[in-house]
């Protein structure tokens, strides 16, 4: 949680009940907040499963702006919701894609998939 923008980030897990401070993270890689103003273009939204949402954040290539999509993912009663511009979306399917046609492992390599189909129907 956050005070602030500019302030420490709080933690802790549900899990194990470990928890603590996160300070200097602003305008390191990991600061996903637009560094500057703009017109917003319209947002479409993608419904994922939970399983897909976490296969997405562990994609280690994407860019900012795709990154920003896929960590801003909220939760709701049918699941979890992308939501992004056409273009950052195009840019989701291409690097889950990818990632897909690399997976070694199946069970994994077929919830991307199933991602990959969920952000290109968004687009069709």
């Amino acid at each position: 949680m956050r005070a602030e923008p500019d302030a420490a980030i709080r933690w802790w897990c549900n899990g194990c009940d470990d928890e603590g401070v996160i300070t200097g993270w602003e305008r390191s890689p990991f600061d996903l907040r637009q560094q500057s103003l703009r017109s917003a273009p319209e947002q479409r939204p993608v419904a994922i499963d939970v399983e897909a949402a976490v296969a997405l954040q562990g994609i280690t290539v994407l860019d900012v702006e795709t990154a920003r999509v896929v960590f801003r993912a909220r939760s709701t009663t049918d699941g979890v919701v992308l939501s992004g511009s056409i273009e950052v979306l195009e840019d989701l399917a291409e690097h889950v894609a990818a990632e897909a046609n690399h997976e070694p492992n199946r069970s994994r390599q077929r919830i991307l998939d199933g991602a990959y189909d969920r952000v290109a129907g968004a687009l069709a």
